[in-house]
């Protein structure tokens, strides 16, 4: 008889963000669900974060990583990436680049559009990339 678990486990260097973004008082979500990508972290509106342990350094990874990257640039998200030990060792300066992309997102229309407010045919386009 199997027994399934139902843990909701995530990697320590996971939590360690999650931790650092709350004091900072970055509002996100985490693990959610973008079209067909599941990612680590959403800083709303449109900035994703990402948090690479040792696996992403096989090519196979590193080539589904930047099928991903693209497919959530194109739809509009700004992909940020880190790696265990820079969340690990350098969790300042982690915090500084997530502020810095959201002062960044919030000048800026490319970043800073909600996507009810594109033009219809970019909509269309952006729900059809992400399936």
């Amino acid at each position: 008889m199997a027994i399934k678990c139902t843990l909701n486990f995530r990697p320590a260097t996971e939590r360690l963000l999650q931790r650092a973004l709350t004091k900072a008082k970055i509002p996100f979500t985490p693990n959610i669900h973008i079209g067909r990508y599941e990612v680590d972290f959403l800083v709303e509106p449109l900035i994703v974060i990402e948090v690479d342990g040792y696996v992403h350094c096989i090519k196979d990874v590193i080539n589904k990583d930047k099928r991903k990257n693209l497919a959530l640039e194109y739809a509009g998200y700004r992909v940020l990436r880190f790696t265990g030990d820079e969340v690990k060792y350098d969790i300042r300066s982690c915090v500084k680049t997530i502020k810095n992309a959201i002062i960044c997102q919030n000048n800026t229309m490319r970043y800073g559009r909600p996507i009810e407010q594109m033009d219809s045919w970019k909509q269309v386009l952006h729900e059809a990339y992400l399936q």
